[in-house]
């Protein structure tokens, strides 16, 4: 057996002998420990995608058989793969003004009592993390500022964030209580401020124009095309707590696998 003689680290010029058989089994114990730790890192993500999967079907076929009806009358669309229901904010403001329809306030008398009520009984409950109040706007160069441009960001987000405020106030405004028996209403009522939000984004996720070849169409000035009339909306979007276990495995850290592996 070939081996190589190695001085030991006492200074004192004693020595051991490694053969390569040796360093090839350690080198197989730590393949094999590096494998463990991958793969089981890799079966807790295909069951937190499970998981996710799972309550975001529910959560949807749940919501959406109660309320489709109501959802097509009001003009409103819920999107299964992110849980988000959708209002455009044409029917929702006039132009640059944060001010609700009556209409609108109409539709969400309908929609948010029943929607929120669906909610907090669900068997998902516990799942849910947040209810999210999100509203956009679009670029507006109509304003004086250039077009997507900072000053116009800006403005996005004051008026984005104006109306989400006020959909929400208006949504805990809508007697939503009314059906709950007196002695629950106070847990209820809990429930729904600790987990209703709102927020403005702006135009930070705009809807693009593409040609025919999927690029971004751009103006003669440069400027990306945006589907302003799509862009412009306000949205109800339902977050689980499905979401952050996600997260927690969309990239896979070698140092981490190493470490649960030893």
């Amino acid at each position: 057996m070939r081996s190589r003689r190695y001085k030991g680290i006492d200074g004192e010029g004693s020595s051991y002998d490694l053969s390569i058989s040796d360093l090839m089994a350690a080198l197989c114990c730590v393949f094999v420990i590096f494998t463990i730790g991958v793969t089981t890192s890799l079966k807790e993500k295909n069951m937190a995608a499970n998981q996710y999967n799972e309550t975001k079907v529910y959560i949807y076929n749940e919501i959406n058989d109660a309320m489709k009806d109501t959802f097509k009358e009001c003009n409103a669309t819920f999107e299964r793969e992110t849980l988000t229901l959708k209002f455009s904010a044409a029917d929702a403001f006039k132009d640059d003004d944060s001010t609700l329809k009556e209409k609108f306030k109409t539709n969400l008398s309908k929609i948010f009592p029943k929607l929120i009520y669906l909610l907090y009984k669900s068997p998902k409950r516990d799942d849910i993390e947040e209810i999210r109040i999100e509203g956009f706007t679009a670029s507006d160069s109509r304003l004086g500022q250039e077009e997507q441009g900072d000053d116009d960001y800006i403005a996005g987000i004051k008026l984005s964030q104006d109306r989400s405020k006020n959909v929400l106030i208006y949504c805990l405004g809508t007697n939503y209580l009314k059906d709950i028996p007196a002695e629950e209403q106070d847990a209820y009522r809990e429930w729904v401020r600790t987990h209703i939000s709102a927020s403005g984004y702006s135009f930070s996720r705009a809807y693009w124009i593409y040609d025919s070849n999927g690029e971004t169409r751009r103006n003669k000035y440069g400027i990306k095309e945006m589907d302003k009339a799509k862009t412009r909306r306000v949205e109800f979007r339902i977050r689980t707590n499905a979401d952050k276990v996600i997260e927690k495995y969309t990239t896979i850290n070698v140092e981490d696998l190493l470490d649960e592996g030893a």
